[in-house]
């Protein structure tokens, strides 16, 4: 609990309390039944869910030229494409586990408040100060340059990338902004009801209303406005569509990131395919979720054996009669519940859920106020004794699970 937290400093402490104690309060209009739908419908649809992921939700998050700026400058995709996958699963998968955001013990909301703190780190050292402050100069067309410090050699950490790099304000706005993360949100929600019956899943409409109401849960909780969210899928392709228009009109830049984005996310898809002959996939997955645009933004045009799409159309065919069979004989108990069991909790838990990785913010980086701070005590006090907690309490779950 933040009332608990050991900081010294009565400032930052209080700051600490109130933001972990509001972020985690959900919105009056959140409704239980619809989240905890959301819920079975990830669950049941595991398979669907990575593939999505993957192969349709983190490219199409790509296209906005200023996101794909911000991977840029952090070196975070292009070098450890598959890393950075699965911080992003790591957030998605307890926020969509049973429970993840309405029960106190739930992983969903503190991860969830995490990225937020990550996004608000990120937009703080871009600007190169109070991202409020900058908003309101530029808003009154005062001139506002971030001063690129090139005396910091070119490295792979993402803070003395962020000290090099020059954020345009005035062009490109504040970097992380809601409109971005509105943006974001529909690639997790609305891309993944687009993409389920391209892969053989015809998804009720309620069911597609459910999942655009969860995840308009977790963007009340990243700060997302309520007149950014969209409760009916029509309204979502209409705000997604806006979102992409804007962007299409958005200049090409000299070095654009955005093909070697789309590189690195094919690699790291090639890298966790088993077999060699499933690698082409890897490419004709995106080419087959992703829009026209998309794919000629990211460079992910490039030709695939003829064989290899029949083997697509093949495999997608069986795994919807699978679906079918499965869906009906395990309705009428015939066919072992274990089976699915084993894939969903071994499989993917063990794969995105095992470690959700911790909150490291910098010592006396962040602004002067935190300097000051940071000058008593080597580490951010509230950072570690929420780490401290969190790994607590997964050894208390992990203990439990055992006995």
């Amino acid at each position: 609990s933040a009332h608990t937290l050991n900081i010294d400093h009565p400032a930052l402490r209080n700051a600490a309390i109130e933001y972990f104690n509001q972020s985690a309060i959900l919105p009056d209009w959140a409704d239980p039944k619809l989240i905890h739908g959301a819920e079975q419908l990830f669950y049941n649809q595991a398979m669907l869910s990575t593939v999505v992921l993957f192969n349709a939700s983190l490219p199409e998050c790509y296209v906005l030229p200023s996101v794909a700026e911000v991977l840029h400058i952090a070196g975070n995709l292009e070098d450890r494409a598959l890393h950075r996958i699965r911080q992003t699963a790591r957030m998605i998968f307890p926020v969509m586990a049973a429970g993840g955001l309405t029960t106190p013990g739930g992983q969903g909301v503190p991860q969830v408040q995490k990225v937020r703190l990550i996004h608000a780190t990120i937009r703080c050292f871009l600007v190169g100060g109070d991202p409020e402050v900058v908003a309101r100069q530029v808003a009154a067309g005062e001139p506002w340059r971030v001063p690129s410090d090139k005396s910091q050699p070119e490295t792979k950490d993402l803070l003395q990338a962020m000290e090099r790099a020059h954020w345009e304000v005035q062009r490109d706005g504040l970097p992380v902004n809601q409109a971005e993360l509105a943006y974001v949100l529909l690639t997790f929600s609305h891309v993944f009801n687009k993409c389920a019956p391209k892969l053989g899943v015809r998804l009720k409409r309620d069911e597609q209303l459910a999942y655009l109401h969860c995840w308009n849960v977790v963007g009340h909780i990243l700060g997302i406005p309520r007149d950014l969210m969209a409760d009916t899928p029509e309204e979502a392709e209409e705000l997604y569509e806006i979102s992409r228009r804007r962007a299409r009109e958005v200049p090409p830049r000299a070095a654009d990131p955005r093909p070697e984005l789309g590189a690195a996310t094919v690699s790291a898809t090639r890298s966790v395919l088993p077999l060699e002959v499933l690698k082409p996939w890897a490419t004709l997955l995106p080419q087959r979720l992703c829009e026209p645009w998309t794919l000629q933004t990211l460079a992910l045009t490039q030709p695939v054996p003829l064989w290899q799409h029949v083997a697509y159309f093949v495999t997608i065919n069986i795994f919807i009669a699978i679906e079918w069979f499965a869906r009906w004989f395990i309705t009428a108990g015939i066919v072992p519940k274990f089976v699915h069991h084993v894939f969903r909790n071994v499989l993917l838990k063990g794969l995105f859920m095992s470690e959700t990785l911790p909150l490291r913010l910098p010592d006396g980086r962040l602004n002067p106020e935190l300097d000051r701070i940071s000058s008593a005590s080597k580490k951010n006090a509230w950072v570690a004794e929420l780490e401290s907690r969190k790994a607590k309490s997964s050894e208390r779950q992990v203990s439990s699970r055992g006995h």
